[in-house]
């Protein structure tokens, strides 16, 4: 109730602890999200029915996108800054499941990485603003829309 009535600096110093004490968090969660969304490779194996290295090479593209965020993470560790990285990260990670699964002949293992995903911004949502988070867990919702546009799932999941 009383951060409903922070404004101005107030609000930003208090978003920016909550940003200082989840960082480390935030970066952890990002990575090993990171290594094991390249793990998931081995679902693409169960879905293509034969080694697909170029699904293997779609998911460690994602590590540069988390280096990046390392990077920055040295750089600065203004909450803003961090928290839209973060979620763009997470939702990177999405569209390269969308991307690679897309290319399956058995699209319904896109489950198992979706559900990855949202444990995934979960995570990244705890050192962020409600509002960013809110904005990236509808943005989830669009995200499996998207998804089901791209992919027709037949199996009743929209």
């Amino acid at each position: 109730k009383e951060l409903l009535k922070l404004r101005g600096k107030a609000k930003n110093d208090f978003y920016q602890s909550k940003y200082d004490h989840y960082k480390k968090f935030n970066l952890l969660a990002l990575a090993a999200s990171g290594f094991a969304f390249i793990i998931l490779f081995a679902v693409d194996f169960d879905a293509y029915q034969y080694l697909e290295w170029d699904s293997l090479m779609r998911r460690i593209l994602l590590l540069s996108l988390i280096a990046i965020v390392a990077a920055v993470y040295r750089k600065t560790d203004h909450y803003k800054i961090m928290c839209t990285l973060s979620f763009i990260v997470v939702h990177a990670m999405i569209w390269d499941n969308i991307w690679v699964t897309s290319y399956a002949p058995l699209i319904s293992h896109a489950n198992e990485g979706f559900l990855f995903m949202g444990f995934v911004l979960m995570m990244v949502s705890y050192g962020a603003p409600l509002r960013y988070s809110i904005i990236a867990q509808w943005g989830l919702v669009w995200d499996l829309i998207l998804s089901n546009n791209i992919m027709h799932y037949d199996d009743g999941l929209f």
